[in-house]
């Protein structure tokens, strides 16, 4: 009678096995996740402005209040102030409110929004003080049509009389990108118009991921949060990529890129025209040439001559007429508009409604 053998399990083995995988892991997530990836480039203190939207992807943190900095050589490189309230308009103090009703309501990205300037500068506050009339700011840094689409219909109980979208060349770009231009190569999820055409809601929560990856940097994370934000990271990077593959992709759709976005403008355009007209409000769509756009993109002009309901205000000859001092409209190594660059633009938008 053969006696059966009794073979001890190589516990060491395992655990060399899975300390081996551990280790390998955590370099792949070190390195995609962390290392490949750039720090920061912006100081804020008094916290983030930034808040995770299920709508839009992303806005403006209600309520809040920061302080940021950018680089040495900026002119207000001892900071400005970023103040946003309940409604994620930018205010100029903290604890200022939008009134229930307002006559002004001003939608656009980071140039309405006033980047580098003290809101009281910014064209979305000298308009309503050069008109007499109670304004909003709703704008943000990174918004296209899209999310300035989204951030009307959610506002539209504040019964505005004039709706003002400031469009820039780059928005026939950033409306079919599901992740935004935010700093990070990483995704910043943001709702996006798609092949319909439709809009499409964001994939993920990227103010998540964005608020994490400065805590790692500014404070650390524990090992266990760090495993989970170095996946999700690695994971962000992969919808970053595929969200310009998806860009490419929108294009080929229709043969040639500039026809696809100029499809996609069309619709958010038609939806704003709509927007404002459910209000019986006027919308006015300004284009804002960046420094050394000489003229208007054909794809813009187009769709918004071509639409009823929008009355366009082309500022590309106005810049073109400050000549030499064009380039002062401008922050320095910037772009974003100066405050003397605001200040054109506000006296423009208020002749052309008066």
């Amino acid at each position: 009678m053969k006696t059966l053998k009794t073979y001890a399990f190589d516990w060491p083995g395992l655990a060399l096995l899975i300390a081996a995988i551990l280790a390998t892991s955590s370099f792949g997530i070190w390195f995609a996740g962390y290392r490949l990836i750039n720090k920061f480039p912006i100081r804020v203190e008094g916290g983030s402005i930034l808040s995770y939207d299920p709508v839009l992807g992303f806005v403006a943190l209600p309520n809040s209040a920061t302080k940021r900095f950018d680089r040495p050589d900026h002119p207000e490189n001892g900071g400005y102030d970023l103040y946003a309230d309940r409604l994620s308009a930018r205010v100029s103090a903290a604890g200022e409110q939008t009134p229930d009703k307002v006559d002004v309501l001003f939608i656009g990205d980071s140039v309405t929004y006033g980047a580098g300037v003290q809101n009281a500068q910014t064209y979305a506050n000298i308009v309503p003080r050069l008109l007499g009339a109670v304004g909003v700011n709703l704008a943000f840094p990174s918004y296209g049509t899209t999310l300035s689409l989204l951030m009307l219909r959610r506002n539209l109980n504040l019964r505005p009389r004039l709706v003002v979208y400031s469009i820039l060349t780059d928005h026939l770009r950033r409306n079919v990108l599901p992740c935004a231009d935010f700093y990070y190569t990483f995704c910043m999820d943001q709702a996006y118009v798609t092949t319909g055409p439709k809009i499409h809601p964001p994939w993920t929560n990227g103010v998540r991921r964005l608020k994490t990856q400065i805590m790692y940097e500014t404070r650390g994370l524990d090992p266990f949060t760090w495993f989970v934000h170095g996946i999700d990271v690695v994971i962000g990077r992969v919808l970053f990529g595929y969200s310009l593959q998806y860009s490419v992709q929108y294009a080929l759709h229709k043969t040639e890129d500039t026809k696809a976005r100029e499809i996609g403008l069309d619709y958010l355009l038609g939806e704003m025209a709509t927007a404002a007209k459910s209000i019986n409000a006027k919308l006015i769509v300004v284009f804002i040439p960046i420094l050394g756009e000489t003229s208007t993109p054909a794809a813009i002009t187009k769709v918004v001559q071509g639409r009823r309901g929008i009355d366009f205000l082309d500022l590309t000859k106005l810049f073109q007429q400050q000549g030499r001092a064009v380039t002062e409209m401008y922050i320095p190594n910037d772009g974003h508009l100066s405050v003397m660059g605001h200040a054109l633009v506000a006296d423009a938008i208020a002749d052309h409604v008066r």
